[in-house]
């Protein structure tokens, strides 16, 4: 059983009396041990194993207490000395757990007024503050759910307006498969008065080519001599609309909100920009349909057409003929189009205006003429 600091005080103080009686009894005999001689006396045997466990119980003692220092749970507060102006930071503070939506909002609400009341608010609510404080919350709370039902209206407008477009995307390329159907249709019908047109077309060209060469210079005054010979040469073109004037759009063969793929080449211009015939021609009678708008035709030598779609006006008459660069009409946005662009088509030999999935590429036309884009 280990020994307590009391206890070892009171062993400390036997031994002391015990050694004090030894040593005059000691005293009194006639004579003392030598360094050689062994104490065989019984009352000084006693006294040196008083003095040894006495010794053993301070040892003890002091290791308890050495032992049970550093691992000791508690602590006299009374024997710290504390400093209030230099608070202890070596302490580990537990992190604080994420405010909820409504701690956020009283939080807030808590600095708010507390500004007020440093910048010298009113303090005749000082009494009203569990009042004052609910009406902020509820200010409060019911600005972060309009934001939140503003958010989730946007998000169903946004889905409903994604659903309404596909459904009218699909309605509307099904309307014009219809009307490029009833289109293809009556072109087909009119195919022979439209071919009988172009063969028309054709010769006149031819003749007008003759009579050039044949009255040799004088013929060079001819407007129409002069415009027969490019159709025939082959030589000579101009784009259909003057270069800086437009930027290119949807080109020939693209697949998008067409009814199979695109059939001509766009140009994109402000309402109004003049429109060119590309080469010498006659122009013919108007064949597009309703997608087209007001547009114009033209027949060239070789039996190919051109047709300019989508025009807010024509300027040029069918069997009037036309030179290179000559302005037919004006970019519009008539007929089936999102939007003010030229729609430049070309059907080569053997096909009907009109027909439009008959078309071939019109810039390859283009370089034909010596036109590049």
């Amino acid at each position: 059983m280990p020994l307590s600091l009391f206890s070892t005080s009171r062993a400390a103080h036997r031994l002391e009396v015990a050694a004090t009686a030894d040593l005059a009894e000691l005293h009194d005999l006639d004579t003392l041990p030598s360094d050689g001689d062994q104490v065989s006396t019984p009352r000084a045997k006693r006294s040196l194993a008083a003095a040894s466990i006495g010794s053993l119980g301070l040892v003890m003692g002091a290791g308890v207490m050495m032992a049970s220092s550093p691992t000791a749970k508690t602590m006299d507060s009374s024997s710290m000395v504390v400093d209030a102006e230099n608070p202890d930071t070596s302490k580990a503070e537990p992190k604080p757990a994420p405010l909820s939506l409504s701690q956020q909002v009283q939080s807030q609400v808590d600095k708010r007024s507390q500004q007020a009341t440093t910048d010298g608010g009113l303090t005749a609510f000082a009494n009203k503050g569990d009042s004052v404080t609910r009406s902020a919350v509820r200010t409060e709370l019911s600005k972060a759910i309009s934001a939140e039902v503003a958010k989730q209206r946007e998000t169903i407008i946004g889905q409903s307006a994604s659903t309404v477009m596909a459904y009218a995307t699909e309605q509307g390329d099904g309307l014009r498969d219809k009307e490029l159907a009833a289109d293809q249709k009556r072109i087909k019908a009119e195919s022979k008065r439209i071919a009988e047109e172009k063969r028309k077309a054709t010769e006149l060209l031819r003749k007008q080519a003759a009579a050039a060469k044949a009255s040799g210079t004088a013929a060079t005054s001819n407007a129409a001599a002069v415009v027969a010979a490019s159709a025939v040469s082959n030589r000579g073109g101009a784009a259909p609309i003057a270069p800086g004037s437009y930027s290119i759009g949807a080109s020939w063969g693209q697949t998008g909100s067409w009814a199979r793929w695109h059939t001509g080449q766009d140009f994109s211009a402000p309402v109004g920009t003049p429109v060119r015939a590309v080469a010498a021609g006659v122009v013919g009678s108007p064949t597009g349909g309703g997608w087209a708008g007001i547009h114009v035709v033209v027949h060239h030598a070789g039996g190919g057409s051109t047709l300019s779609a989508h025009l807010s006006r024509a300027v040029v008459s069918p069997g009037q003929t036309v030179k290179p660069g000559q302005v037919i009409g004006y970019v519009g946005m008539t007929g089936r189009t999102f939007g003010p662009h030229l729609h430049f088509e070309y059907y080569p030999a053997g096909t009907t205006p009109g027909d439009v999935y008959s078309t071939s590429n019109p810039v390859s036309f283009l370089l034909s003429l010596g036109v590049r884009l």
